[in-house]
């Protein structure tokens, strides 16, 4: 069951720039991501909002050969930005985008809005922004992992603490509620990696993940640490996994 969503304040990744592509996949899951936007997207021009380092919209531009242009809240995140995609980039609330109404083609939002304060006032101001036949792509963050022996002591932990925005069951409702159609759903390429149950550890205690940068101690211990302490209980917890895993991608249209 999920959490009841909460609204607030949006995550900022300022903290983790530093360590951001490193830790989520960088220029590989760039083009993994670009591959499969490329083909869902809509007219120029192409907006993505959270860009965070550039790590998917320079592929998509190479790809492509589209120019692509975003926001993001985190200045850190835009060094890495500027430095692959140039003066194309800007720090900008994505709930107040700096674009004329029905100016954009495409907006892309990979990874972000289950960051956001306020979902429900993203997904309208991307309907604002949107030209009739536009689209709006939509990567969930709460990927598809494979049934491993982590996967049973992990909990989605965004949804835990924050309640969880881009899945289907609330997305798609909303998405409607702001004028914007579900054209397709479909799961990205997979993606292979190495993890241990030591490694997780590692990123929770390090507050690497999103909802954990900010997270209250007394909230880490009441919905992290039992996550922490059933991953220490796994035989080799050092030993690295194979392990798969794919995104949902969700396609709107504003008609």
């Amino acid at each position: 069951m999920m959490a009841a969503m909460a609204t607030g304040e949006s995550i900022s990744f300022d903290k983790v720039a530093s360590i951001y592509d490193a830790t989520r996949g960088g220029l590989e899951r760039g083009r993994r991501f670009a591959s499969a936007l490329a083909a869902a997207s809509g007219p120029d021009p192409v907006i993505e909002i959270g860009i965070g380092t550039g790590a998917i919209a320079l592929p998509f531009r190479e790809l492509t050969d589209r120019t692509v242009v975003g926001v993001d809240l985190s200045p850190a995140m835009l060094v890495s930005a500027h430095e692959r995609l140039g003066s194309v980039v800007a720090v900008a609330d994505v709930a107040r985008l700096p674009y004329r109404d029905r100016s954009v083609g495409t907006v892309v939002a990979c990874w972000v809005l289950h960051l956001v304060g306020d979902p429900i006032a993203v997904l309208t101001e991307c309907r604002r922004v949107l030209a009739p036949g536009g689209r709006l792509l939509v990567i969930s963050a709460r990927g598809e992992v494979e049934p491993d022996d982590i996967e049973p002591f992990t909990i989605d932990l965004h949804d835990a603490i924050r309640g969880r925005f881009d899945v289907h069951e609330r997305l798609v409702p909303a998405a409607a509620d702001a004028g914007l159609r579900l054209v397709s759903e479909q799961l990205t390429e997979a993606a292979t990696w190495m993890e241990s149950p030591a490694d997780l550890i590692e990123r929770m205690e390090q507050r690497q993940w999103g909802a954990l940068i900010d997270l209250e101690p007394d909230r880490y211990a009441e919905i992290v640490q039992p996550v922490v302490d059933g991953l220490r209980t796994l035989p080799d917890p050092d030993r690295k996994r194979g392990r798969t895993g794919r995104n949902p991608l969700f396609v709107f249209a504003a008609d």
